[in-house]
C-alpha cells in the first residue's frame, strides 16, 4: 500500500499560471479525451436556460472559453479566477476587456452581488482540492445564490482505483503529452505532473485535485441548504447510469 506525497511548493495558482499559455490549445473537445472537454456551444445553451435572464457567476473561468461564449449570449457573467496568468489570457480574447472578472480564491475573495446561476464546469471542483475546500465550495456558492437560483456542476465520476504511472496522453509529430499520476483511492487525491515535450522545450504542468463522487457531492450540497434537482451524462440531458463517465447535475434550495 502506498502513501500519496503531495508536491513540495505546490499552491492554488501553480497549475493556472503553468497552463495558461497553452490552455486552450490543450483543453479541446478533441484534445485531451481523457477529460472529455465538452463543445462549448452545448454547455452555454444549458446555462443560458439556466440563467434565465438574470446574472451568472463561474467559478474557475480559466481563459474565459464558457465565461466569454455565454456573455455573448446576453447573459451578465462575473467570471471568479485564482490564477493571475489565466486572467492575463481571458482579458487578452475578444470581449475579456469588458467582462467582469474576480481575481482571487472563490472561497474568501469578495464577490459582489448575488447570482440566479452559478456554475463550476471541467472539474473545477476537483481542485478544491480537500474534503474541507471542496465542502466550503458549496457553503460560499450557496451564500452567493438568490432563493431561486440554481447551481449547475459539470464533474467526472472518479476512478474506482488507481496507482502511480506515466500515462501517454498524446503523440503527434511535433509534442508528446504525458502525465505521471499518483492517486490514493482512500483519500481520492490525485498528484499529477502533466509533461509536454516539444522541439523548443519541455513544460511541466502540475496539478494536486480531490475526486469526489455524485453523492458525496450531493451530501455536500445538503449542508449547505442544497437538494440536487437533476443529474445527467452529459449537457444534452443525457441518462446518467453507471457507465457514466461524467454528469452534469443541478442544485436549488430545498424550499423552491
Amino acid at each position: 500500500m502506498y502513501r500519496i506525497r503531495l508536491m513540495d511548493g505546490f499552491h492554488a495558482t501553480s497549475y493556472g499560471d503553468a497552463v495558461a499559455e497553452i490552455y486552450d490549445e490543450l483543453f479541446t473537445p478533441d484534445g485531451w479525451e481523457m477529460y472529455g472537454v465538452s463543445e462549448t456551444a452545448d454547455t452555454v445553451d444549458f446555462l443560458a436556460k439556466a440563467a434565465a435572464g438574470a446574472a451568472a457567476l463561474e467559478v474557475g473561468a480559466g481563459t474565459g472559453r464558457i465565461a466569454l461564449a455565454l456573455a455573448d449570449r446576453g447573459v451578465a457573467v462575473t467570471a471568479v479566477e485564482v490564477s493571475a496568468a489565466m486572467v492575463r489570457r481571458l482579458r487578452a480574447k475578444p470581449g475579456g476587456a469588458e467582462l467582469a472578472v474576480v481575481h482571487g480564491d472563490f472561497l474568501t475573495v469578495p464577490i459582489p452581488g448575488r447570482f440566479r446561476l452559478i456554475y463550476a464546469v471541467f472539474n473545477t471542483v476537483m481542485a478544491f482540492a480537500t474534503q474541507e475546500n471542496q465542502v466550503a465550495f458549496f457553503a460560499r456558492a450557496g451564500d452567493l445564490l438568490t432563493r431561486d437560483g440554481v447551481l449547475v456542476i459539470e464533474h467526472s465520476v472518479p476512478p474506482e482505483r488507481g496507482s502511480p504511472g506515466l500515462l501517454l496522453r498524446r503523440l503527434t509529430a511535433d509534442q508528446v503529452l504525458a502525465s505521471a499520476v499518483s492517486y490514493d483511492p482512500a483519500s481520492q487525491t490525485a498528484v499529477n505532473q502533466h509533461i509536454v515535450f516539444r522541439e523548443e522545450g519541455l513544460r511541466l504542468i502540475p496539478s494536486t485535485v480531490r475526486h469526489i463522487w455524485p453523492s458525496e457531492m450531493d451530501l455536500m450540497a445538503r449542508l449547505a441548504g442544497l437538494r440536487m434537482r437533476s443529474r445527467h451524462g452529459g449537457w444534452h440531458h443525457e441518462r446518467y447510469a453507471a457507465s457514466s463517465k461524467r454528469h452534469v447535475s443541478t442544485y436549488t434550495f430545498g424550499d423552491v
